[in-house]
């Protein structure tokens, strides 16, 4: 008969128990009248389990190894300009006018070089602001994908509009492998318009028909804000005929954390389901629902830190996503010794004094460093608490570790949602941060 970890705890939940082993990071449902047999099982390893849960046990990953990491490729994203020819209403990165001291072409070519000696398997990908403003950028962009296969731009593309040169320039590199994902504000006309502070939506089209015509497509990043979301699900049916026929669509919610505007927000993951739900009834798309999965990947912390993703700001800052909350030092001491100092914080969740002691250490792993600051003003000591722990037993135990990935408001919306009693936290002015009414 197989052995259960040493290290299993049992949560109660609703309906029996979960258990989970940290030093595996795997869990699995255990059923109220399961629940005395196990602790007989777990007090003597003699006593035995039925067989419906030791198949359970070891679908579950019981009777394995401990669980992967999550796989990831390191990122280097730069930020070539803060500079950007639209004003959206919802912009994370607070883009307008450029920074005083823009980082320029040898310093793009120095921290790539740099960055491929500590990390080989490198995707780089260039953002703003808009890009396309950078006079040096096709330089850059030639010089990363002469160093590395992998490389990316992150662009509205309406300057391609106003000239075949730059057109010609970019359909240049993508027919050379570099992938291009165009933004739009929202899938209705007036909403995009109105969100991006010009006339954006005629204009992309046009740019999409350019490009198209030449044999390239980008894919298009399309962001749904929560006050406009009957709007874009009304109008996506159309959006998605004007594309062409396999153009790829990755949708965006504006959630409350980081930067984005309290009003555009969408304040929990049901109105979230809804819209997608809508999307694909009325615009005739397929998207795949939140998979039921009994197994997750083990988290040591941060994603972003773990993965030693790199944000370049336009001043040369140089954080792990592009919240660009955290701010671990300047291009110009050397991007490789960013990176050691960086190494030195690692802010694991084994760490920390509130999570070392969790049953889902090794699971939640602290959650977004980033938003721990920015909700918290400390990575140290992000919002937790039974409600947490309770609310993640619940999720797990019907086999939804996606819950782990939600933003932390999402996360009291639902815990509120199954009558779990959660601290009072409120949104504050214009800004999405949260802090406690208590």
């Amino acid at each position: 008969m197989n052995t259960l970890p040493n290290d299993c705890v049992c949560v109660p939940v609703s309906r029996g128990e979960l258990i989970v082993s940290p030093s595996l990071a795997v869990y699995c449902a255990v059923y109220a009248d399961e629940v005395e047999a196990l602790h007989r099982h777990l007090a003597d390893a003699d006593v035995p389990l039925s067989d419906a849960l030791q198949e359970r046990l070891e679908k579950h990953g019981f009777w394995g190894n401990p669980r992967p990491l999550r796989p990831s490729r390191h990122l280097l994203q730069f930020q070539v300009t803060n500079a950007c020819n639209l004003r959206c209403a919802y912009c994370s990165a607070d883009s307008g006018c450029a920074r005083a001291n823009e980082i320029g072409l040898d310093d793009v070519k120095r921290v790539i070089d740099d960055v491929l000696e500590v990390h080989p398997d490198l995707d780089v990908s260039f953002s703003g602001g808009e890009p396309l403003i950078v006079p040096w950028l096709f330089d850059a962009i030639d010089y990363a994908l002469m160093r590395t296969k992998h490389v990316g731009m992150l662009s509205n593309l309406l300057l391609l509009d106003r000239s075949d040169v730059l057109l010609d320039k970019v359909v240049e590199r993508m027919k050379r492998d570099m992938n291009v994902q165009m933004s739009f504000a929202a899938a209705d006309r007036e909403v995009c318009d109105r969100l991006s502070g010009a006339a954006r939506y005629d204009t992309g089209m046009r740019v999409l028909k350019k490009l198209e015509a030449r044999g390239v497509y980008p894919k298009i990043d399309l962001m749904l804000s929560a006050p406009d979301a009957q709007a874009n699900i009304d109008a996506f049916a159309d959006f998605r005929r004007s594309l062409r026929e396999d153009a790829k669509i990755s949708l965006g919610f504006l959630y409350p954390c980081g930067r984005e505007t309290g009003e555009h927000v969408f304040r929990n993951e049901d109105d979230c389901e809804h819209v997608l739900d809508e999307l694909t009834f009325l615009g005739g798309v397929s998207i795949p629902a939140p998979k039921v999965e009994c197994v997750t990947y083990r988290r040591l912390g941060c994603q972003c830190i773990e993965h030693e993703n790199l944000f370049i700001r336009s001043d040369g800052g140089v954080f792990s996503c592009f919240k660009m909350v955290e701010q671990f030092g300047h291009i110009s001491e050397g991007i490789k010794h960013v990176i050691a100092r960086r190494r030195q914080s690692p802010h694991k969740a084994a760490d920390l004094a509130m999570c070392c002691k969790c049953p889902f250490v090794s699971l939640c792993a602290s959650g977004c460093r980033a938003d721990n600051l920015i909700l918290e003003r400390s990575v140290r000591a992000p919002i937790c608490g039974e409600w947490r722990v309770r609310l993640l037993a619940e999720m797990l135990f019907e086999d939804r570790p996606y819950v782990m990935d939600w933003s932390v408001p999402h996360q009291l919306e639902e815990a509120k949602k199954r009558g779990i009693k959660t601290p009072e936290f409120v949104i504050v002015g214009t800004q999405s941060s949260l802090v406690s009414a208590q």
